[in-house]
């Protein structure tokens, strides 16, 4: 039965029944002031810090099917929405909020049907963040416009840098070959620096389904590939050199089969890249999958896997995906778990530098039929999960749902080594992150029992190989003194003392990065290790 009309900005607060083994989770629910038919609100989504977006590519604000996003910002008293934005020049069809990306104060929207340039050609939005209001500060179109290429279908924002896909490009291959762009911010304009194309392109190869950028990774999804048969699909992976991005490897399922359609979906984090194929047969027709890859050197290799333990035909798990740090969501828009076709999501945590298990799933407290709940993203503890044809006060209208992990304190940002144990130790915190609390204790878990340890915290994210692992935290650089023990569980505390000169370093607005240090002779050759890092962002 749909749920009641809600006022505007709504805050619906209600805890989830999950299945046995799951963690529960606050879950709001999101509508946007204006909901109309067939808006499609949650078609797109991205999460940073205190705001996130969701596209609605099917609003006629400015014309039938030009599309809006909206940006809703986290407050006391919840997630409000706090504006709606419209392309400038905005009309008949563009569908913009196709695709959105966020990072930091600057957004990142599609408008894969834009005709400013050339039939359907295609553009990208870009918005900063100035006080409470979102300003386009820029458009960008592809340097060989052509009919139709889709570009803006999907974009990935990372830093200075932002990727456009463009699937139905056309090219010397042939129909569809596909294409994607790089654009790069040079002084307050973002200009197009490379055009990256498959290798070996081929027609209907529709390179460019998807992209995902972090730092100087490029990972761009090719649905149409044939290398496993029609359409199996792979990913493509391109490294920045200078204002170059040159292929690096192909990534292609050890299982594909025709029809996969690998890399309709896709993301990265570090050296670990998920990408999705929603059309995998393996529990059913069309039930979908997801492939982990990680990257050692140059060269990239399938580490794991993942369906969903209850997955069944139809559910299409993979037709969208989201990682940060050691989690994975997977969108699955027909899962049938609370309603028919209603749709869900599944979180899986890294267990090891090979195993990602299924840690929970998600669903809408008030999931109906064909909600198609599920186009994923995540940061941090925040998770959000669109459900585009949700109609509660209209056919198709849409929604969002936002989810808070109750992880403690902070955010992890950091790819760990596996230790001797074979996992990787994570480290978070409890207490308080309000300076005047003077209240936080960090945790380092999965660690070799009775190991020696310390604790230590900079003013920087860094990313450098140290020992048998990688140090994270960096800049100014404290010791949590006196050294700490692991119990025999595998587990080391530390609270954070107040007393100088510790307390010197940290002020309300700062970020503090923390991680431990911890000897592990069985380990490899240098016999210590670093476990994954936590950043604090003091209040």
């Amino acid at each position: 039965m749909p749920t009641p009309l809600l006022p505007s900005r709504t805050l619906a607060f209600l805890l989830l029944a999950l299945p046995a083994g799951a963690a529960p989770q606050q879950a709001q629910k999101l509508l946007t002031a204006d909901p109309d038919t067939r808006d499609e609100f949650g078609i797109s989504a991205t999460v940073w810090g205190r705001y996130l977006a969701l596209g609605a590519f099917g609003d006629d604000a400015v014309g039938d099917e030009a599309g809006a996003a909206y940006v809703f910002e986290e407050t006391q008293a919840g997630w409000t929405e706090s504006i709606k934005l419209l392309a400038s020049d905005g009309g008949f069809g563009a569908r913009f909020g196709a695709s959105v990306s966020m990072q930091g104060d600057r957004l990142i929207v599609g408008a894969p049907e834009d005709g400013g340039a050339g039939s359907r050609a295609g553009a990208a939005y870009v918005f900063e963040r100035s006080g409470s209001n979102w300003i386009e500060v820029d458009k960008v179109v592809a340097s060989d416009v052509s009919v139709g290429p889709e570009f803006g279908l999907s974009v990935s924002l990372s830093g200075d840098v932002f990727a456009v896909g463009a699937p139905r490009t056309n090219g010397a291959a042939g129909t569809d070959m596909g294409a994607a762009y790089l654009f790069e911010r040079v002084g307050t304009d973002w200009i197009e620096v490379d055009r990256v194309t498959a290798p070996a392109p081929a027609a209907f190869d529709r390179f460019g389904r998807s992209v995902a950028l972090d730092g100087d990774t490029l990972v761009v999804g090719t649905i149409g590939d044939d290398d496993q048969g029609s359409a199996s699909g792979s990913g493509f992976v391109f490294a920045r050199s200078g204002s170059d991005w040159n292929f690096q490897d192909q990534l292609t399922a050890s299982d594909g089969q025709a029809n996969d359609q690998l890399g309709f979906a896709s993301a990265i984090s570090g050296d670990v890249a998920v990408i999705g194929a929603w059309n995998d047969d393996d529990l059913g027709g069309n039930s979908g999958s997801a492939y982990v890859f990680m990257r050692t050197g140059n060269t990239w290799a399938q580490v794991d896997k993942l369906l969903a333990n209850d997955g069944a035909g139809g559910d299409l798990f993979g037709i969208s995906v989201a990682i940060d740090g050691d989690n994975i969501v997977i969108g699955a828009l027909g899962n049938s778990g609370n309603a028919n076709s209603a749709g869900s999501a599944y979180r899986f945590e890294r267990r090891n530098a090979a195993d990602w298990v299924q840690e929970e799933r998600l669903v809408a407290f008030d999931g109906t039929d064909g909600d198609a709940f599920g186009v994923v993203a995540i940061r941090g503890h925040t998770i959000v999960v669109g459900a585009h044809s949700d109609s509660d006060v209209n056919p198709q209208m849409g929604s969002g749902y936002v989810f808070e992990r109750p992880v403690g304190v902070g955010d992890n940002f950091c790819q760990a080594v596996p230790n001797s144990t074979g996992q990787i130790s994570r480290l978070t915190a409890e207490g308080s992150d309000f300076v005047v609390d003077e209240d936080l204790t960090l945790r380092a878990s999965r660690l070799p029992a009775g190991v020696p340890g310390l604790f230590f915290f900079g003013s920087a994210e860094v990313s450098l190989p140290l020992g048998d692992g990688l140090r994270c935290a960096g800049g100014q650089l404290r010791r949590m003194n006196p050294p700490v023990g692991a119990n025999a569980a595998g587990v080391a505390t530390r609270a954070f003392n107040w007393n100088a000169p510790y307390a010197s370093s940290v002020a309300v607005g700062s970020t503090s990065f923390f991680q431990l240090w911890y000897r592990d002779l069985p380990g490899g050759p240098q016999g210590f290790n670093l476990s994954g890092a936590l950043e604090v962002t003091w209040r």
